[in-house]
């Protein structure tokens, strides 16, 4: 199949399953608070794309802000006809490494709502004049991924779709024809032409769900207006959405086995609230309890990171 420098493919089919909730209640954000709504808090401190500008004749190395490096050859472009480009064109870089990155970004590892073990996702977008261009079929871009001191289990390339979500706004889909990687060292470098999301992932592997239930204490008792839940999986960055809690209480279902900690988060007034619990072995029809306290949502990212 011809690789494509932009995957514009919606997909409906869970966009509502990472969905943050809004109360049927007036909006009761006061007037100098930070946040009207929980995406504005999250993106608050999401990892922030690099743009450049890089002359097609030279190549370039870029590195992204979680330390992912990209080299690009020399005239390594051709238009989405064949056509020969020259000149500069314009380069956009991020990177989703760590769980709290993933979660914020909206990028988790999810292939049409089922759990990825991750290595790290990475997006590249060239354009030359707001147009965008790929990468030559002779030609491939290395994408080295750092992997912090952890072994790849057996990780494959996966592309990224596209689509319509509120929380989630990557789909990935494995791609072994375009996307091949090699370990070096402490890094798994991604051979692509195929652009612009790149992933190294395998399927999450388990046998069992459990459905359970996480209520949330806050402050006052007071009732979040905007709520998020993720079960971040110990051990491997593997991340699974909860949907969103109901008068306090988060009701998750088909949650795939493993030790995980449970983050929920949200919104009350224009203030941040996070909690994490830790659940060793979630049992299904189990009750938990977690306490949530107000917060700056990049304590609270740092907080996620290191799980």
């Amino acid at each position: 199949m011809k690789r494509s420098a932009l995957f514009l493919l919606p997909l409906l089919l869970f966009g509502m399953l990472f969905s943050c909730s809004k109360s049927d209640s007036n909006n009761s954000v006061k007037i100098g608070k930070p946040y009207q709504h929980l995406d504005e808090a999250l993106a608050s401190v999401a990892p922030v794309a690099l743009s450049t500008t890089v002359i097609v004749s030279q190549g370039a190395q870029l590195v992204a802000p979680g330390g992912t490096r990209f080299y690009i050859p020399p005239n390594a472009f051709e238009t989405m006809t064949g056509g020969k480009v020259t000149g500069s064109v314009n380069v956009t870089i991020n990177d989703w490494l760590k769980k709290g990155d993933m979660i914020y970004g909206k990028v988790l590892p999810l292939n049409y709502g089922k759990v990825l073990q991750s290595g790290g996702e990475a997006y590249l977008m060239v354009t030359q004049n707001g147009t965008p261009v790929r990468v030559k079929s002779n030609l491939h871009i290395a994408i080295n991924i750092p992997q912090f001191g952890g072994s790849d289990p057996g990780f494959t390339g996966w592309r990224g779709l596209d689509f319509l979500g509120s929380a989630n706004n990557v789909n990935w889909v494995e791609d072994t024809a375009n996307l091949h990687q090699a370990s070096i060292g402490d890094t798994i470098q991604v051979v692509a032409d195929t652009l612009p999301y790149v992933a190294l992932a395998m399927p999450g592997i388990y046998t069992e769900t459990h459905d359970f239930s996480v209520t949330m204490t806050t402050p006052g008792n007071v009732i979040l207006e905007q709520t998020m839940g993720v079960a971040l999986y110990d051990n491997m960055k593997m991340l699974f959405p909860i949907p969103s809690a109901q008068n306090g209480v988060f009701k998750a279902t088909q949650v795939p086995e493993g030790a995980i900690h449970m983050a929920v988060m949200g919104v009350y007034a224009g203030e941040f609230y996070g909690g994490i619990l830790e659940i060793p072995s979630p049992g299904t029809d189990s009750s938990y309890n977690v306490t949530v306290n107000k917060l700056a949502p990049a304590t609270f990212k740092l907080q996620l990171n290191a799980l």
